[in-house]
Protein backbone atom coordinates (compact mmCIF):
# COMPACT_ATOMS: atom_id res chain seq x y z
CA UNK A 1 0.00 0.00 0.00
CA UNK A 2 0.61 3.61 0.00
CA UNK A 3 2.10 3.23 3.83
CA UNK A 4 5.33 1.25 2.66
CA UNK A 5 5.81 3.30 -0.60
CA UNK A 6 6.18 6.38 1.54
CA UNK A 7 8.46 4.83 3.61
CA UNK A 8 10.52 3.41 0.99
CA UNK A 9 11.05 6.65 -0.93
CA UNK A 10 12.29 8.30 1.96
CA UNK A 11 14.60 5.79 2.74
CA UNK A 12 15.91 5.41 -1.16
CA UNK A 13 16.19 9.44 -1.11
CA UNK A 14 17.58 10.00 2.63
CA UNK A 15 19.13 6.47 2.94
CA UNK A 16 19.43 5.61 6.95
CA UNK A 17 18.20 9.27 8.52
CA UNK A 18 15.46 8.68 11.27
CA UNK A 19 15.30 12.40 12.36
CA UNK A 20 12.15 13.73 13.53
CA UNK A 21 10.36 14.21 9.77
CA UNK A 22 11.00 10.49 9.54
CA UNK A 23 9.78 9.84 12.67
CA UNK A 24 6.47 11.84 12.48
CA UNK A 25 5.91 10.28 8.67
CA UNK A 26 6.73 6.47 10.26
CA UNK A 27 4.24 7.21 12.91
CA UNK A 28 1.03 8.63 11.29
CA UNK A 29 1.92 6.03 7.73
CA UNK A 30 2.31 2.68 10.05
CA UNK A 31 -0.66 2.75 12.28
CA UNK A 32 0.76 5.23 15.21
CA UNK A 33 3.33 2.97 15.86
CA UNK A 34 4.80 3.64 19.22
CA UNK A 35 8.77 2.51 17.83
CA UNK A 36 8.32 5.83 15.85
CA UNK A 37 6.63 8.06 18.14
CA UNK A 38 8.52 11.67 17.28
CA UNK A 39 7.20 13.66 20.62
CA UNK A 40 9.20 11.93 22.76
CA UNK A 41 11.41 14.54 23.58
CA UNK A 42 7.94 17.31 24.60
CA UNK A 43 7.99 15.53 27.75
CA UNK A 44 10.68 16.43 28.98
CA UNK A 45 9.61 20.27 27.96
CA UNK A 46 6.56 19.42 29.92
CA UNK A 47 8.17 18.06 32.82
CA UNK A 48 10.54 21.53 33.30
CA UNK A 49 6.96 23.29 32.22
CA UNK A 50 5.24 21.79 35.44
CA UNK A 51 8.11 22.28 37.97
CA UNK A 52 8.47 26.00 37.16
CA UNK A 53 4.39 26.24 37.14
CA UNK A 54 5.35 24.63 41.14
CA UNK A 55 8.08 26.71 41.69
CA UNK A 56 6.54 30.04 40.82
CA UNK A 57 3.72 28.61 42.97
CA UNK A 58 6.31 28.14 45.88
CA UNK A 59 8.09 31.35 45.71
CA UNK A 60 4.93 33.22 45.48
CA UNK A 61 3.86 31.74 48.72
CA UNK A 62 7.09 32.21 50.09
CA UNK A 63 7.16 36.10 49.84
CA UNK A 64 3.54 36.28 50.68
CA UNK A 65 3.98 34.39 53.70
CA UNK A 66 7.31 36.14 54.87
CA UNK A 67 6.70 39.72 53.34
CA UNK A 68 6.90 41.31 56.69
CA UNK A 69 10.31 39.84 57.61
CA UNK A 70 11.45 40.99 53.87
CA UNK A 71 10.57 44.43 54.23
CA UNK A 72 12.40 44.46 57.46
CA UNK A 73 15.28 43.10 56.59
CA UNK A 74 15.67 44.65 53.02
CA UNK A 75 14.17 48.01 53.92
CA UNK A 76 12.43 48.16 51.23
CA UNK A 77 8.88 46.82 50.13
CA UNK A 78 8.25 43.89 48.05
CA UNK A 79 4.41 44.38 47.57
CA UNK A 80 5.28 44.11 43.75
CA UNK A 81 6.85 40.96 43.70
CA UNK A 82 3.71 38.74 44.43
CA UNK A 83 1.68 39.97 41.67
CA UNK A 84 4.47 39.85 39.10
CA UNK A 85 5.39 36.07 40.50
CA UNK A 86 1.63 35.30 40.07
CA UNK A 87 1.30 36.83 36.90
CA UNK A 88 4.24 34.79 36.26
CA UNK A 89 2.67 30.94 37.58
CA UNK A 90 -0.78 32.13 35.70
CA UNK A 91 0.91 32.46 32.12
CA UNK A 92 3.26 29.15 32.48
CA UNK A 93 -0.33 27.85 33.08
CA UNK A 94 -1.64 29.14 29.63
CA UNK A 95 1.46 27.61 28.35
CA UNK A 96 0.99 24.36 29.89
CA UNK A 97 -2.69 24.09 28.70
CA UNK A 98 -1.85 25.50 24.68
CA UNK A 99 1.05 22.94 24.97
CA UNK A 100 -1.83 19.97 25.92
CA UNK A 101 -4.00 21.53 23.39
CA UNK A 102 -1.31 21.03 20.77
CA UNK A 103 -0.71 17.61 21.55
CA UNK A 104 -4.53 16.96 21.46
CA UNK A 105 -4.58 18.40 17.77
CA UNK A 106 -1.91 16.21 16.68
CA UNK A 107 -2.30 13.16 18.23
CA UNK A 108 -2.74 10.01 16.37
CA UNK A 109 -6.32 9.53 15.70
CA UNK A 110 -6.54 12.97 14.27
CA UNK A 111 -3.75 13.01 11.66
CA UNK A 112 -3.67 9.35 10.90
CA UNK A 113 -7.49 9.91 9.75
CA UNK A 114 -6.47 12.81 7.35
CA UNK A 115 -4.04 10.55 5.75
CA UNK A 116 -5.91 7.71 5.74
CA UNK A 117 -8.47 9.50 3.85
CA UNK A 118 -6.17 11.57 1.62
CA UNK A 119 -3.94 8.30 0.40
CA UNK A 120 -6.26 5.16 0.38
CA UNK A 121 -9.54 6.78 -0.35
CA UNK A 122 -8.83 9.30 -2.70
CA UNK A 123 -5.27 8.04 -4.04
CA UNK A 124 -6.15 4.15 -4.38
CA UNK A 125 -10.43 4.10 -4.56
CA UNK A 126 -11.19 7.45 -6.58
CA UNK A 127 -8.54 7.82 -8.60
CA UNK A 128 -9.16 4.83 -10.68
CA UNK A 129 -13.21 6.22 -11.55
CA UNK A 130 -11.43 10.00 -11.69
CA UNK A 131 -8.69 8.68 -14.37
CA UNK A 132 -11.98 6.64 -16.50
CA UNK A 133 -13.83 10.48 -16.52
CA UNK A 134 -10.93 11.85 -17.72
CA UNK A 135 -10.45 9.76 -20.45
CA UNK A 136 -14.35 9.93 -21.56
CA UNK A 137 -14.31 13.51 -21.71
CA UNK A 138 -11.17 13.88 -23.40
CA UNK A 139 -12.49 11.13 -25.71
CA UNK A 140 -15.81 13.08 -26.27
CA UNK A 141 -14.21 16.61 -26.43
CA UNK A 142 -11.87 15.04 -29.32
CA UNK A 143 -14.83 13.28 -31.36
CA UNK A 144 -16.58 17.06 -30.94
CA UNK A 145 -13.83 18.48 -32.41
CA UNK A 146 -13.54 16.23 -34.93
CA UNK A 147 -16.93 16.51 -36.06
CA UNK A 148 -16.70 20.26 -35.76
CA UNK A 149 -13.80 20.59 -38.32
CA UNK A 150 -15.18 18.12 -40.91
CA UNK A 151 -18.73 19.79 -40.61
CA UNK A 152 -17.07 23.64 -40.96
CA UNK A 153 -17.23 23.82 -44.04
CA UNK A 154 -21.25 23.02 -44.87
CA UNK A 155 -21.74 25.51 -42.23
CA UNK A 156 -21.43 28.80 -44.45
CA UNK A 157 -23.85 28.93 -47.55
CA UNK A 158 -21.64 28.33 -50.39
CA UNK A 159 -21.39 30.90 -52.88
CA UNK A 160 -19.95 30.89 -56.57
CA UNK A 161 -18.15 33.78 -58.16
CA UNK A 162 -18.69 34.40 -61.59
CA UNK A 163 -15.08 34.33 -63.90
CA UNK A 164 -13.76 37.80 -64.41
CA UNK A 165 -11.39 38.42 -67.71
CA UNK A 166 -8.98 40.01 -64.62
CA UNK A 167 -8.85 36.61 -63.42
CA UNK A 168 -7.25 35.55 -66.30
CA UNK A 169 -4.05 35.80 -67.09
CA UNK A 170 -2.44 34.41 -70.47
CA UNK A 171 1.22 32.59 -69.89
CA UNK A 172 4.35 34.69 -71.25
CA UNK A 173 5.85 33.62 -74.31
CA UNK A 174 9.51 33.38 -74.80
CA UNK A 175 9.08 36.48 -77.26
CA UNK A 176 7.70 38.34 -74.25
CA UNK A 177 4.29 38.88 -76.30
CA UNK A 178 1.09 38.19 -74.36
CA UNK A 179 -1.70 36.18 -76.24
CA UNK A 180 -4.85 36.84 -75.49
CA UNK A 181 -6.35 33.72 -73.36
CA UNK A 182 -8.99 32.72 -75.37
CA UNK A 183 -6.40 32.00 -78.41
CA UNK A 184 -3.49 29.82 -77.79
CA UNK A 185 0.52 30.44 -78.09
CA UNK A 186 1.85 29.77 -81.37
CA UNK A 187 4.94 28.13 -79.15
CA UNK A 188 2.43 25.26 -78.53
CA UNK A 189 0.83 24.93 -82.09
CA UNK A 190 3.41 22.29 -84.02
CA UNK A 191 5.07 24.57 -86.73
Amino acid sequence: GPDDTLLTIWRHLRGNDTGIVFQIAAYYTQRCNPKYYPYGFLSKYLNDLDEAITSTGTIAQAVQDNLGLLEAQCGRSFDEVVPVVKDMSDNLKILRDNADMTLDLIKCKNINDLYVNTMHDAACKYSVSALAWIFASALIIAVCGLIMIMLRSAYYPVENLELIDSWIKAPKSASGSNSSPTQPSSEFEGN
